[in-house]
């Protein structure tokens, strides 16, 4: 099977994060999932991170900070998931999606690979309160 790397944002501000409604026809149509895309040929995680952030929802992360690395297999391919939080002064106004509470993503429909990350966000909301 091939492998896919992966660079995805968790955008946060004002103690939510930014999820998306997934929008290709495949076996993950209709998920909801954090902003991010496929590595190109000779691409780094974070230069793909930055590409995926300014053409998806238009931000420009400062300085990403590398959460997680995730390896999934899903029947069709294996993905490599490079998780990065993305901390933002203020929650700017994004389409497309919406912003959460960080208890609340339980209520979404999140692709299997993202299970590992949810309990890090999680655990991040508790270090901050």
């Amino acid at each position: 099977m091939p492998l896919v790397k992966v660079a995805v944002g968790i955008l946060w501000a004002d103690d939510s994060v930014w999820i998306q409604r997934r929008q290709t026809r495949d076996s993950l149509q209709d998920y909801w999932e954090f902003p991010g895309g496929k590595l190109e040929q000779g691409e780094t995680p974070v230069a793909a991170l930055k590409r995926e952030l300014k053409e998806e929802v238009g931000v420009r992360p400062e300085r990403p900070e590398l959460l997680l690395v995730q390896d999934y297999s899903y029947p069709e391919r294996e993905v490599q998931i490079h998780f990065f939080l993305c901390r933002l002064c203020t929650r700017p106004k994004l389409e497309q999606g919406r912003w959460v509470q960080p208890s609340g993503l339980s209520q979404y429909r999140l692709p299997p690979a993202n299970d590992a990350v949810v309990v890090r966000i999680l655990r991040l909301r508790d270090s901050r309160v």
